[in-house]
């Protein structure tokens, strides 16, 4: 069977949030502004270990016990903002609120003049999400016990009044415990919906990710306990499968597709797929479009799930083999920064040099003098110390840029370029950490920034890239532009300034046409 096309892991939607008229919020600050700090005399921060949305988790040490911890940190940049502070604090009730091993556990809340904290048990292992999708899967004999670990926590969950609203593959933490055993966390409840009268989003808003997001809730309707069975219902099926439900190129066709379009069979999607036939009731039950028609909660889902057990028990080598992925994650090197690894460290910059001057170069047929210096000046972030000179005595990033200019020049068409850069982002995203993945990202924009403003097909241009790079596609603060030559870049050995022997107006026309493939308008994506 042909793949299934990719589908859209864009940011959350916000209706009415403040946020969505101001365009995508910044990313989490730099590490330097927080990392070391003592929060409330008690908690160190030690490093990052993801980002989000709303702000960063790192690595701690709750310097009282002893003990290490993880701290999710609200951006600063939002910490001022009511609104956002108050629904932070929400994820700290609903968290503490429930009580089982199956949900992370949460050991603090705190604010400080600089941040809004939440401290919660540090986990060893990996998402869900590194071992499923695009078409990797998890046979049912394995992912049995883990979907009955899933609907527990979200048992309990709604038995303390909380409903998640956000579960989805990388929302749920695997954990090896050793021969063969292998467990799982419930994460993030920071849009859950708590039975506590507070009213914290508008009528209509839209919160949640696309492509496990219920009917009802795609379409700003009231939502119960019945959205995390339809939410459940998808992750099953994406890891039995491979791929989600619905998917699409942008957060609003698979919207579309969840309100409108009935869940395909197992079997259609994976027709080599061998499972129990209860188990297509099962899922088609649960992704009922209305919520009525679904199981009546989480028990009964589990009832249901016990009904159709694997056709065969797992093998110890199955076991072994996932919980050696979860390690090979969990031990994962944290950056690719070093510059002793020299053959991968010489790959990544060279994909870095080509991505940053496709992006330079491609929304106006033009690399200006600011980009230029944007593009030489972040790839020299990425060594650990002064350029070394190259092989003709030139500056060694100086000498990068220029191959990879007359690399891009020499490829033909916006598309061949496109899809050049595209299949660097791709591999980077193999290669890199979430933490560095997001340091490209942040590159990424300030490149695009360099000239002064940021267009609609720059835009896209970098929806795509955090769509490739599993990131939110959201901006960081705005640093100051440099007033400097619009002047084109042309090589120091010569050559024609990149963008001609097209014309410009050729040129942005055809990729006007040709970002309709690059990805979602930035209006798709407002939280």
């Amino acid at each position: 069977m042909a793949p299934r096309p990719s589908c859209y892991h864009g940011s959350d939607v916000a209706g009415e949030d403040e946020r969505s008229k101001a365009g995508p919020p910044p990313l989490p600050p730099t590490t330097a502004q927080i990392i070391g700090e003592l929060l409330d005399g008690r908690y160190r921060v030690q490093g990052v270990i993801g980002v989000g949305g709303m702000g960063c988790v790192y690595r701690g040490l709750d310097e009282r016990l002893g003990k290490p911890v993880a701290i999710k940190v609200l951006d600063l940049s939002l910490g001022d903002r009511p609104r956002q502070v108050q629904r932070f604090g929400r994820e700290a009730r609903a968290m503490a609120a429930i009580r089982h091993p199956n949900v992370v556990e949460v050991f603090d809340f705190g604010q400080t003049p600089t941040c809004v904290y939440l401290v919660m048990e540090l986990l060893t292992g990996c998402p869900l999400s590194e071992l499923i999708g695009d078409g990797q899967r998890i046979d049912w004999a394995l992912l049995a016990p883990l979907a009955t670990q899933i609907v527990r926590a979200l048992a309990a969950s709604h038995r303390a009044g909380v409903v998640h609203r956000d579960l989805k593959p990388s929302n749920i933490f695997l954990i090896d415990n050793g021969d063969g055993e292998v467990s799982l966390k419930v994460l993030d409840f920071g849009i859950a919906k708590l039975n506590d009268g507070m009213q914290l989003t508008q009528a209509g808003s839209v919160f949640g990710t696309a492509a496990y997001m219920a009917p009802e809730q795609a379409t700003g309707a009231e939502v119960d306990a019945r959205a995390d069975l339809y939410a459940a219902g998808c992750v099953l099926f994406e890891a039995l499968t491979g791929w989600p439900p619905f998917t699409g190129g942008t957060y609003i066709e698979v919207l579309g597709k969840q309100v409108q379009e009935a869940a395909p069979r197992l079997a259609e999607v994976a027709p080599e797929l061998r499972v129990p036939p209860a188990l297509e009731a099962v899922l088609a039950q649960v992704l009922a479009k209305r919520p009525e028609d679904r199981f009546s909660d989480m028990r009964a889902f589990e009832a249901a799930l016990a009904g159709a057990p694997p056709l065969a028990p797992s093998s110890k080598a199955a076991q072994d083999a996932l919980a050696a992925k979860i390690q090979a994650h969990s031990a994962a090197t944290p950056e690719l920064l070093r510059a002793e690894a020299t053959a991968n460290f010489a790959a990544v910059l060279e994909a870095l040099a080509f991505v940053f001057v496709t992006l330079g170069h491609a929304p106006d047929a033009n690399l200006d003098a600011a980009e230029l210096e944007t593009i030489r000046e972040r790839l020299r972030t990425w060594s650990t110390g002064p350029s070394a000179p190259a092989a003709n005595g030139r500056d060694a990033i100086v000498e990068l840029v220029d191959d990879t200019y007359a690399t891009f020049a020499s490829i033909q068409g916006i598309d061949a370029r496109l899809s050049k850069a595209w299949a660097q982002m791709d591999w980077l995203g193999r290669t890199l950490s979430l933490s560095a993945r997001t340091r490209v990202l942040a590159d990424l924009w300030a490149i695009a920034r360099a000239d002064g403003r940021v267009t609609i097909l720059e835009e896209r241009f970098l929806a795509e890239a955090a769509q490739r790079f599993e990131l939110p596609h959201a901006a960081p603060t705005k640093e100051p532009t440099r007033q400097l030559s619009r002047a084109p870049y042309t090589p120091a050995g010569g050559g024609p300034a990149l963008g001609g022997g097209h014309g410009h107006h050729a040129q942005t026309k055809h990729m006007v046409f040709s970002a309709k493939a690059i990805g979602p308008d930035p209006e798709d994506s407002l939280d």
